[in-house]
Parts: structure tokens; C-alpha cells; sequence
């Protein structure tokens, strides 16, 4: 999974620095999402993180109360 979101990270085009839903990622017999954010700004060959939530939260909500976005 971390190998998979690094690529997928890697290969999404330079944006504005929102989170962006990534469909087509793989079997997906959960019917989950996954988003990606790249800050504005990110050097070429920066290094992956990956956040994950817990099953009652969605995306956003993390990634606001860590200061991920900040």
C-alpha cells in the first residue's frame, strides 16, 4: 500500500495545494478512497508520507487537526 500511494504521489501532476481524490488505484473490493495532497512548491524526488485514518473519519478531518495543511 505505502509503495502504491508513493508511485501514485509521484506520478500526479503539480496542482494547487488541495487534496485531490486518486481513483484507479487497484482491486478495491472495500470501496475506499483515497486522496493525495502535494504542497505548493514540492521539489522533484520529494520523499512520500503517507496519513491514515481511522474508519469514522474521513480525509480532510485528520489532515486539519495535524497541521499537515498548515
Amino acid at each position: 500500500m505505502l509503495a502504491a500511494a508513493a508511485a501514485l504521489a509521484a506520478a500526479l501532476p503539480a496542482r494547487a495545494a488541495t487534496l485531490t481524490q486518486v481513483t484507479g488505484f487497484g482491486s478495491n473490493p472495500g470501496n475506499l478512497s483515497m486522496y493525495a495532497y502535494r504542497p505548493d512548491g514540492l521539489p522533484a524526488n520529494a520523499p512520500a508520507v503517507v496519513l491514515l485514518h481511522g474508519c469514522t473519519q474521513n480525509g480532510a478531518v485528520p489532515a486539519t487537526v495535524s497541521a499537515w495543511k498548515n
